[in-house]
């Protein structure tokens, strides 16, 4: 995690907050004291982690919290001495209450940091798959192209594909976009 985005309601306790996270290594930190100022600096950019601390000067932040993390890799800490927030660790968000130590902010920064590592591997890994798949989809439009063109079968397809990459020392995606670019209207 890099980027850090921290929500509070005075400059205090946002100067204190960014002390522990730079203690902890994160440099790159902005903050805001309002939800309307969070929600248009977030429109911008994008955090790694979102730190709020509850309530702030126009509501409690338990919404932006849950939407924040819906969908999306950003890890949300959310500090507040109010007893309903339950339904945000369901969501995903990780919950300090009010009043709270350094050593229990640490050790939820860095419980944060492994579900971020968590999430990006699994993350980088569905891209991975997503990429596989759609080379796979068009290799078969290929194939079907030289069948319905060339009257092959699907296996003497397969290996013309194959077989071109290895001469071309190109990969099969390549072949198979170079057979899609001549063949298909």
């Amino acid at each position: 995690m890099k980027k850090v985005f921290l929500l509070s309601n005075s400059e205090k306790s946002i100067n204190l907050i960014k002390n522990l996270l730079e203690d902890y290594g994160f440099e790159d930190v902005k903050s805001a004291m309002s939800l309307e100022a969070a929600e248009n600096i977030l429109k911008d950019d994008e955090f790694d982690l979102i730190v709020i601390n509850s309530p702030l000067a126009d509501g409690t932040g338990a919404n932006f919290a849950a939407e924040a993390v819906s969908g999306s890799m950003v890890q949300v800490i959310f500090i507040s001495g109010a007893e309903d927030v339950p339904a945000l660790c369901r969501c995903g968000v990780f919950v300090i209450k009010k009043p709270f130590g350094v050593k229990e902010f640490r050790n939820t920064l860095k419980a944060a940091n492994v579900a971020y590592n968590r999430v990006r591997m699994l993350y980088d890994a569905n891209n991975r798959l997503m990429r596989q798949m759609e080379e796979i989809k068009l290799i078969n439009r290929a194939k079907a192209i030289l069948i319905k063109t060339f009257g092959m079968s699907e296996n003497e397809a397969h290996r013309y594909i194959e077989r071109q990459a290895m001469d071309l020392r190109k990969t099969k995606r390549y072949v198979a976009e170079k057979i899609l670019n001549t063949y298909e209207m």
